[in-house]
Formats: C-alpha cells, sequence, structure tokens
C-alpha cells in the first residue's frame, strides 16, 4: 500500500498513533487526494474521528479543502451523510419556512432545487411543508410542494369545482420574446415556468400572478404594440408596496405614464413597457 493509502486507512479506523506515524513519516501527504478524489480530512470528518480530525488540522490539512468528484469540503462531508437519513440544519429548516410565509417562490424554488426532500419534510415544530404551502395562498409554491389546492383560490366563489380552477389569463404579444422575458424578470421579479419547446412562447409568474409572453405572428393576427402603434389592453399588476415596484420597473427600462398617487380607493401608478405594453401597477386602500 502507498503511504497515503495507509495514512486514509488508519483515519478510517480511527487509528490515531497510526496516523501519527504516517504523518511523521511523510507529512507532505495529508492534503493529497485518493483514487476517489478525497483527502484524509474528508474521511476523518464523515467517520466523526475528532481527534485525529485535530492532528491532521495541526499537521497542516486544508479545513475547506474539496473532494475532485463534488467540490465539496470535509465540512460538506458529514452534512450530506446526515442529509442522506433526512437530517437538516435548523437555520434551513427556518429559512425554508420563513420564504414560504413571504411567498418567495424563488427562495423556495432554490431550496428545493438544492435539497428535494424537503418537500416531505416538517419544519422545527412539527408542520409539514407541504401544509405550510397550502395554507400559504400562493398556488405557485403549493405546486412546487406537490399541492394544486392553495387555501386562497379553493371553492365555488374562488372559480374552482370539482377540483378545476376556472382562470383568465393575458398572453402579451412583444417583437423580441426573449428580451421581454428578460425585463420583466428584472423589473417585476418574474420567474419563468415554462417555455414552449423550439421557443416563442412562455409562461412567466409574479408572485403567484401568472401571464404568458408570445413572439408577435401577423399571420395569425397575433400583432404587438409596436406593429399597432398602440394596445387595447391595461395589465393591472396589484403588488403590497405599487412605489416600490413602479420605481423598479422604471429602473428597468420602463416609461413613466402617470406616478403613483392616491385616489378613488387605490394607490395607483402607470408605466409603459420597453415593448408598448400598458401596466398599472397598485393596490387598494384599506377603507
Amino acid at each position: 500500500m502507498s503511504e497515503l493509502a495507509n495514512l486514509i486507512e488508519a483515519v478510517k479506523q480511527g487509528d490515531l498513533e497510526s496516523v501519527r506515524a504516517v504523518l511523521d513519516a511523510n507529512g507532505e501527504i495529508v492534503n493529497q487526494l485518493d483514487e476517489s478524489g478525497a483527502a484524509p480530512l474528508h474521511y476523518a470528518t464523515l467517520n466523526v474521528h475528532s481527534q485525529i480530525v485535530r492532528l491532521l488540522l495541526e499537521r497542516g490539512a486544508e479545513i475547506n479543502i474539496a473532494d475532485s468528484q463534488f467540490g465539496a469540503t470535509p465540512t460538506g462531508w458529514a452534512i450530506e451523510y446526515l442529509r442522506e437519513m433526512g437530517g437538516y440544519l435548523a437555520i434551513e429548516l427556518k429559512d425554508l419556512a420563513y420564504a414560504i410565509q413571504l411567498g418567495d417562490i424563488r427562495w423556495v424554488t432554490r431550496f428545493l432545487e438544492r435539497f428535494p426532500a424537503l418537500r416531505q419534510a416538517s419544519d422545527k415544530n412539527g408542520r409539514p411543508f407541504q401544509q405550510l404551502a397550502r395554507e400559504s395562498g400562493n398556488r405557485e409554491i403549493a405546486r412546487l410542494f406537490g399541492s394544486e389546492d392553495a387555501e386562497a383560490g379553493r371553492g365555488p366563489e374562488r372559480g374552482e369545482q370539482n377540483g378545476f380552477r376556472t382562470s383568465v389569463t393575458a398572453t402579451l404579444s412583444v417583437r423580441n420574446w426573449p428580451q421581454a422575458i428578460d425585463f420583466y424578470k428584472t423589473a417585476f421579479g418574474a420567474i419563468e415556468l415554462f417555455r414552449v419547446e423550439g421557443g416563442g412562447v412562455a409562461q412567466l409568474s409574479v408572485s403567484g400572478a401568472e401571464f404568458w409572453v408570445a413572439e408577435e405572428s401577423p399571420q395569425h393576427l397575433n400583432f404587438s404594440p409596436k406593429s399597432l402603434g398602440g394596445c387595447s389592453v391595461r395589465m393591472l399588476l396589484i403588488v403590497e408596496d405599487p412605489a416600490a415596484v413602479y420605481a423598479r420597473a422604471v429602473a428597468a427600462g420602463a416609461t413613466e405614464v402617470a406616478p403613483v398617487t392616491d385616489e378613488y380607493g387605490w394607490r395607483l401608478g402607470r408605466i409603459v413597457d420597453p415593448f408598448g405594453h400598458h401596466w398599472e401597477i397598485g393596490r387598494p386602500l384599506a377603507s
């Protein structure tokens, strides 16, 4: 066996004195990677040999050395081992619950992409995340957890009967639809839910409010405002902070039409996006 193989075997066995002897003979191998791409410190942390971990660090082991297969540090090895059995950091559980509560679709998506098993997990208080998602009232977050029946939007008074929810949504015809998608992501924080294979049409969502964007197709009588010289429909985006969203849209390239003001029971402003579509951004005022 090579010196590195002897060192790693001693680490795996928790043989502190043998580890010390190998390092005394050749300390330069402390950060070498074996055939699987891992360093001695990876195995020491994975097997919870704390004294060997301390010795390796004293002898110059890099505490954040990455393995060559996954780019994982020794700390990552210890954590990932527990993750395979359903273990998570308390801060991860707390932050996911908070993201669901805020309706922050981007962060919820990021958590679930990194840790898919969280869909079946519970928060620190034992409440299943699927339940939190349903109770959030955000259909998009509920869908991320495999549930279509968010509390908001259930029942015939909200357009749902027999498990099917009636809805009306807009498809915005534009010139240069990829640029339009980038604008809506920047201006409104939209995320892309679906893109038709081959391009030309995509479904977007702004905090659960869905709409579509499509490249204009005059042969199908679908014209953009640029072709028509105007548009016959205004979009109404209802948000918690109209002034902030309005300013973000203008910074992204929208043109101001009317500033945000309080009138007729609404806080409302109006912009026109770079593709010719008019957006009223507002919210109803408390009575």
